[in-house]
Parts: C-alpha cells; sequence; structure tokens
C-alpha cells in the first residue's frame, strides 16, 4: 500500500498506555481526519508517525517502507503545526524555502519551486514580508507553503486552525481541501473541531481514551455512529439520549411516561423488555399535534435560517427543529420522531444496535 500503514501502534509513558494498539490505513491520496477531545491520543498518534514520540510497539508504514524507528527527516513527511513555527528573522520568502535550502538545493531551483508554491496558496504578493506583518491567516499559508515545498509522501496537520477566529478558519479550511485536490498527497488532519473533521474529510477517524471508536465517511459517522461516544461526540447540535425499554413487539421502545416510539424495523426476542438508550437529532425530531412524545416547552433559539426549540423530555432536554419564526403554544407539547431518525444504543456498552428491517 502506497499511503499510511497502522498495525497495533501502542504508546506509553511509563505505565500509562495512552494510545492502545491502534490499526489505520489511509490510503495513498486519501484525507483523513483524526476527531476527538484533548487527550485521547490523536496528537500523539501523528507525533509517532512524524517520529517526534518513539512508538512503544507496533508497526508504521509509509508508502509501503517500514519507518517506525526511522528518524523524522528520512520519512518523507511534513507536518503543520498549531502555532505556525516560523522563523522571525526570515522573509516569507525564506521560510517557505528554508528546507530546501537545509537540503542544498540551488539557489535557482529554489526560487523557482518558492514562486510555484506562493501561487498554490495565494503569497506571491508576500514574499518579501516577515511573519511579525503577517495576520494568522497569512502566517498559516506560509507554514503550510513550506510543508508543501518539500514534496513529501505524506502531510500531517496538528490542530493548525485553532489559533484563527472562526472566519478565517472557514477561509484556511476550504483553502487545505482545494489543496488537497490539487496536490492529491495523503493527508492526516488532527482536530477537536467535528465542523473541520465534517468538512475536510474523506474518512473521519474518531478516537477516544486511545482507541479508534469509528472509521467511515462523514456522512456515515453522523448518521449512523457506532457508539453513543461518537454520537454525542459529531454533529453541530448535540444529541440527546434518552433512557427506554424496548417492547414486547421489538418494534418500538417505551420513554417512560412520555409517550412510545415506533421503531423502523424489529429488534431481536433478546432485547424485547430489555433497556436501551435512545438517541434523537433535532432534524429528526418536531413539534406536532399528536406526536407520541409529551414534552415540556422551555424556549426557542432562532437561528435565522432555522429555529430550535428546547424541550423537556423525562427531565432531559431534546431538541426539536423548526421553520425560522416559529413558536409553540402552551407548556406541554407534543413531539413527533421519523423511526429511522431514532438511534439505538446498549444500555451498557453503548454500542449503536440496529434493528432488522
Amino acid at each position: 500500500m502506497n499511503g499510511l500503514v497502522l498495525s497495533g501502534v501502542r504508546k506509553f509513558y511509563g505505565s500509562t498506555e495512552v494510545v492502545k494498539g491502534v490499526d489505520l490505513e489511509v490510503a495513498d491520496g486519501e484525507f483523513v481526519v483524526i476527531l476527538g477531545p484533548s487527550g485521547c491520543g490523536k496528537s500523539t498518534l501523528l507525533r509517532m508517525v512524524a517520529g517526534l514520540e518513539d512508538v512503544s510497539a507496533g508497526e508504521i508504514r509509509l508508502a509501503g517502507e517500514v519507518v517506525t524507528h526511522l528518524p523524522p527527516r528520512r520519512r518523507g513527511v511534513a507536518m503543520v503545526f498549531q502555532n505556525y513555527a516560523l522563523y522571525p528573522h526570515l522573509t516569507v520568502a525564506g521560510n517557505i524555502g528554508y528546507p530546501l535550502r537545509v537540503a542544498g538545493v540551488a539557489k535557482a531551483e529554489r526560487e523557482a519551486r518558492v514562486a510555484e508554491v506562493a501561487r498554490v496558496v495565494g503569497l506571491e504578493a508576500l514574499l518579501a514580508r516577515k511573519p511579525s506583518q503577517l495576520s494568522g491567516g497569512q502566517r498559516q499559508r506560509v507554514a503550510m507553503a513550506r510543508a508543501i515545498i518539500r514534496r513529501p509522501r505524506i502531510f500531517l496537520f496538528d490542530e493548525p486552525l485553532s489559533n484563527l477566529d472562526a472566519k478565517l478558519r472557514g477561509e484556511i479550511r476550504a483553502e487545505i481541501r482545494l489543496m488537497h485536490q490539487r496536490l492529491g498527497v495523503t493527508s492526516v488532519f488532527v482536530t477537536h473541531d467535528q465542523v473541520e473533521a465534517m468538512t475536510l474529510a474523506d474518512r473521519i477517524v474518531v478516537m477516544n481514551t486511545g482507541r479508534i471508536e469509528q472509521v467511515g465517511a462523514p456522512t456515515e459517522v453522523y448518521r449512523r455512529p457506532a457508539s453513543r461516544y461518537v454520537a454525542s461526540f459529531v454533529g453541530t447540535t448535540p444529541m440527546s439520549f434518552l433512557d427506554a425499554v424496548v417492547g414486547d413487539d421489538g418494534a418500538s421502545v417505551r420513554i417512560g411516561g412520555a409517550g412510545t416510539l415506533a421503531l423502523a424495523g424489529r429488534l431481536p426476542p433478546e432485547r424485547r423488555g430489555r433497556p436501551v438508550t435512545v438517541g434523537l437529532r433535532a432534524e429528526g425530531v418536531a413539534v406536532a399535534d399528536g406526536g407520541p412524545l409529551i414534552a415540556g416547552y422551555r424556549l426557542t433559539e432562532e437561528l435565522g435560517s432555522h429555529a430550535l426549540h428546547h424541550t423537556l423530555v423525562e427531565g432531559v432536554v431534546v431538541l426539536a427543529a423548526a421553520a425560522s419564526g416559529d413558536r409553540p403554544v402552551g407548556e406541554t407539547l407534543r413531539l413527533a420522531v421519523a423511526p429511522d431518525a431514532i438511534h439505538l444504543f446498549d444500555a451498557d456498552t453503548g454500542r449503536r444496535i440496529e434493528p432488522e428491517a
């Protein structure tokens, strides 16, 4: 395989295991985002790929070559950091061309390649400036250009947008995706921001306490989360979780005294009468006369393009999507839920349960 292959990769700090046997394949030219909260092991995993952290166990292959114990300079990786790591005394051109200067590339070729890369990231007019004269977004472009100029086997991005404001994050996010489409270089991007993951990735790798919870396309991870943990972490509007019991027919779930929801399929006999966790996203919930769930009304958030009703079901906040300007009447509401919008999770393990059609 010409991309990246991780086999049983582990990392210990003393007796503490922070990466717990990760297996992952990233295809040649693929853009993979590793998503997870602080402390889940995602940045440590990336630094092991780069050679900045030793691997305690397992194997790392890049473009078919075992690089597990090679020094960073021999791996053919280019890393873009959160803090840019630019040399303040060098110009933009000097910073971009620095890796080539260290490698002994002739001045004429170096200048030609700097000009070429500067065009790719839109820095042609800024080549004579120093980092102190640049905005945060421009400094990030310089860091990316310095990575591109090395023509690496793989790009590694370690939360590179964290220091930017929301508007710049959106702009640079689009530039990174366009850059990847132009260059086609295998890329691994680490972030705790699920919007970055959803918009950038060919596939998302969701990590939790040193392990991979799920790998899949953004839409798959969003629509069919493999666990309650993934469901709670992915999605700009948080999923609501309700305790429920599977009906005797296996085709419904009872949510305390609030009501019963019909399922899109049927659960096997061993699940019937057993507790489960029901997950609901706002877009699958609507205020509707005659809906099967009783809820108390709390407030409505107006978001311009749409509104979100905050309701209470058995003491749990459940969000319901609505048209902009819509306001429910009364303090007690009825909620309708599309059967195929109901996510079920094992009450003990948190793993996804899939009804049979």
